[in-house]
């Protein structure tokens, strides 16, 4: 699966964002703090995964800057087909699924798409933050290079050998 868009109608401090043609390859948000970029990763999870139900948890990101509360993301599978997923959170819920041929999909639909990857497999293959990175500063460059490579396969932040073991 690889992100090829998203449109952010309302979601925390971000409203009205777009990007519609993110390029093939590794893609790295950067930002000072309170930028953006942890909404943004809890925006693209929500979509492809489901907000959360309650208000009090910190990733439900109400809109503080107007805008329906959710989106859609555009994701391309690894046989090429373009789906676009569109979610929205509270009383208003909705999820749209565009399937490649153009017929609407369902959750389960989706779920075949992510090829049934959960959240917390996004969260660990998709977002490297400040901890991880502090954990790697005291590694060589293989033990890293090896780390890094076992996160996307494994979807693990150790090491492929230790991975396999288990």
């Amino acid at each position: 699966m690889r992100l090829s868009s998203f449109h952010i109608d309302g979601f925390g401090a971000l409203s009205g964002y777009s990007e519609e043609a993110i390029a093939p390859g590794l893609v790295v948000v950067l930002g000072p703090n309170e930028a953006g970029k942890s909404t943004l990763f809890d925006f693209l999870s929500g979509v492809l995964f489901g907000f959360p139900n309650r208000k009090d948890n910190v990733r439900f990101r109400a809109p503080v800057r107007g805008g329906r509360h959710g989106g859609r993301v555009g994701f391309v599978d690894d046989a090429g087909g373009h789906f676009v997923v569109e979610r929205y959170a509270g009383a208003h819920r909705g999820l749209i699924v565009r399937l490649p041929d153009g017929s609407e999909g369902d959750e389960h639909s989706l779920s075949r798409a992510l090829a049934g990857a959960s959240a917390s497999l996004f969260e660990a293959v998709f977002a490297v933050g400040l901890d991880d990175l502090s954990q790697m500063k005291n590694l060589q460059s293989d033990e890293v290079r090896e780390l890094l490579f076992a996160a996307s396969i494994f979807g693990q932040r150790r090491s492929a050998t230790r991975a396999m073991k288990h």
